[in-house]
């Protein structure tokens, strides 16, 4: 008995000798384990749970309208819009395609909407039809949508009933026309209004407009890898693309906010946009899973915001950092944070370190749910536990088990990755600044562009750990931190986040230059004093001396050209520009000199001035203002 109790007293201290040393180097093991855990139950059983009947999104869409028909799934101004209601015009949308043989399986359609009703139909209308839906920035215009349209290789386009939409479309109309690209809007019962030559409907009072449940066999023939929905993003360089976002992604990443338990009594209030993946993925398809309610805002207002979740109960908001910043900056209320309901969730990211704490107090917030993704991307991070600024972790029992995630040394001016003697990326320790990326696996594979190979290939980086391994650029900088918290950090290489949106250097940098007095013009971000993202600035060469003219011909140039967004804010005028020896433009000392006029000096500066539609000169009593958020940048 004696020698048995000794055996069992050795092995227990063994055992526990063994815990100690585990925790002494692991100290966050059990709070990792549970993390890793809590993924693998809400959101990765799940997901296979859903693969494993070969269902499709739309598959899950059908299955909610089912088991729950008269659940509220859209609350849009005074309308509410049920699960069955969007189902029946989704029906009604997909028969008329379908039995006008406007489509087939396969196809691309364009959707060029606001935030409405209609939208969210329009888009499973044509995922029952197996018809990729190319979801198109309604801020675009001119050459750069007609772009848009035409890498995205549609033939037809819906359209919104908004006016300016419809104006847009007639705009470029002779080209469309000559693409032979038909544009289609939306008719309801008892609309009689009437539209220009060229433009065709979709009758939904037709007898084709059938309200019949469209056969699960129209899709016979799916696959996960097929795009479901394009999404467009500037990339690293160039005009928009359109990246393939596959019916795999809109499963999982409909599914992600699972990690927030995200459930059928939640209310999403979505001011962002539906054409960008964070409104339709991160927010509709997942209020779609977990059999939520939405609530749709044609477009986002500071003054209205939280009026709106009061009106509405929504318990869950999306935001970009910019938001926050708008809704900060909005006169403090006795009303600030006060519901009759509890705002449980704010899913987002860009959500500044400065201002977070501020945010989610003043608010009365009870958990920030920042997150990283891209649309073209192979892997994302979620911040579970709330710490200020991180968009997620990245613990050592995640990267044993999964994996493929690094950070690496770049050169911050070319933002190519700086290699050792053997041809193998640098691989930064913990506490290092450097380039993301994310290896491509069968598992987290990479889908790439519409525009092909060439456009592929700028997103790869080889060799990075082995020969022959494969990773996603991100293109942006992050870091690692001695906890394994994830810190974003900025963009790398021709794009630029303003306003939410990426900005492509070139595409700007190529509006500028159609004017004949500048011969070269260079485009950067820099960074303002309270605004999230970098603002969009021009270096440019003039070839003759500048007149009042010119700057009032460059403010309504680029206002026509290009989304206010992209618009450069800040100009330069530089005598010669700076080149590096194989003739690329040094931005680097450009970008930290920012547009201070002492730091710019002899050059002389301007700034886009929306009151009166022109530029005018940026002293240091302007810069002051802008700095002080007395002169607003849009």
């Amino acid at each position: 008995m004696g020698l048995l109790f000794t055996i069992v007293c050795s092995l227990l201290a063994g055992i526990l000798a063994v815990v100690v040393f585990i925790l002494w180097t692991y100290p966050t093991l059990f709070n990792d384990l549970s993390e890793f855990l809590h993924v693998l139950r809400s959101v990765l059983k799940p997901i296979e749970k859903v693969k494993s009947k070969g269902y499709l999104f739309v598959d899950v869409f059908e299955s909610k309208v089912r088991d729950n028909p008269k659940k509220p799934l859209i609350l849009f101004k005074d309308e509410v819009h049920t699960y069955s209601d969007v189902d029946r015009t989704a029906n009604k949308v997909a028969n008329y395609l379908r039995g006008n043989k406007i489509v087939q399986f396969g196809d691309v359609v364009g959707i060029f909407m606001q935030n409405e009703p209609a939208y969210v139909s329009t888009s499973i209308a044509l995922l029952k039809l197996y018809v990729t839906g190319a979801l198109l920035n309604i801020n675009l215009r001119g050459e750069t949508l007609l772009h848009c349209i035409r890498v995205g290789q549609m033939r037809k386009i819906i359209c919104g009933h908004d006016p300016a939409l419809i104006e847009a479309m007639r705009e470029i109309q002779s080209e469309l026309e000559a693409d032979n690209i038909s544009v289609f809007v939306i008719k309801e019962a008892g609309d009689d209004t009437s539209l220009a030559a060229g433009f065709l409907t979709v009758d939904l009072a037709s007898p084709l407009a059938s309200s019949d449940v469209i056969p699960r066999d129209v899709r016979k023939g799916a696959s996960y890898s097929d795009p479901a929905l394009y999404f467009y993003t500037s990339g690293t360089t160039g005009m928009p693309k359109a990246a393939r976002f596959t019916q795999e992604k809109v499963v999982v990443g409909g599914m992600i906010l699972q990690l927030y338990h995200l459930g059928p009594s939640d209310v999403m209030y979505i001011p962002l946009p539906l054409f960008h993946s964070a409104g339709m993925v991160i927010g509709l398809c997942n209020v779609i899973s977990s059999g939520g309610t939405v609530v749709l805002r044609t477009k986002f207002s500071a003054s209205q915001f939280w009026n709106d979740v009061r009106q509405y109960k929504a318990n869950v908001v999306q935001y970009i950092g910019e938001i926050c910043r708008y809704l900060l900056a909005q006169p403090k209320s006795d009303l600030d944070g006060k519901y009759s309901h509890t705002v449980r969730l704010a899913i987002g990211n860009g959500l500044g370190e400065d201002i977070w704490v501020d945010f989610k107090e003043r608010f009365n917030i009870k958990q920030i749910g920042e997150f990283y993704a891209a649309s073209e991307g192979n892997r994302g991070f979620f911040n579970l536990d709330g710490t200020v600024g991180a968009v997620g972790t990245y613990p050592p029992l995640m990267k044993k088990l999964a994996g493929g995630i690094e950070i690496i040394d770049c050169n911050w001016e070319t933002a190519e990755p700086i290699r050792d003697a053997t041809g193998k990326c640098i691989i930064l320790p913990k506490g290092k600044t450097g380039l993301l990326v994310t290896k491509i696996t069968r598992e987290a594979p990479f889908s790439g562009y519409v525009a092909g190979r060439s456009a592929n290939e700028k997103k790869v980086v080889k060799d990075v750990r082995v020969k022959g391994d494969y990773y996603f650029n991100t293109g942006d900088l992050m870091l690692i931190d001695e906890t394994s918290h994830v810190f974003f950090k900025d963009r790398l290489g021709e794009t630029f986040r303003w306003k939410g949106e990426n900005v492509s250097s070139s595409e700007v940098a190529a509006v500028l230059t159609e004017l004949s007095f500048i011969t070269e013009a260079v485009i950067y971000g820099v960074k303002v004093k309270g605004y999230d993202g970098r603002v969009g600035m021009a270096a440019i060469a003039i070839q003759d001396e500048d007149q009042a003219s010119q700057w009032k011909q460059l403010y309504t140039h680029v206002i026509k050209r290009l989304p206010l967004y992209a618009c450069p804010k800040l100009i330069r005028i530089k005598g010669q520009m700076e080149t590096t020896n194989t003739y690329k433009y040094r931005k680097v000392a450009l970008v930290k000199e920012g547009f201070e006029p002492e730091a710019c000096m002899p050059d002389r500066l301007f700034f886009m001035d929306k009151p009166t539609e022109t530029y005018v000169t940026l002293d240091a009593s302007l810069y002051d203002k802008i700095i002080n958020k007395e002169t607003i940048v849009h």
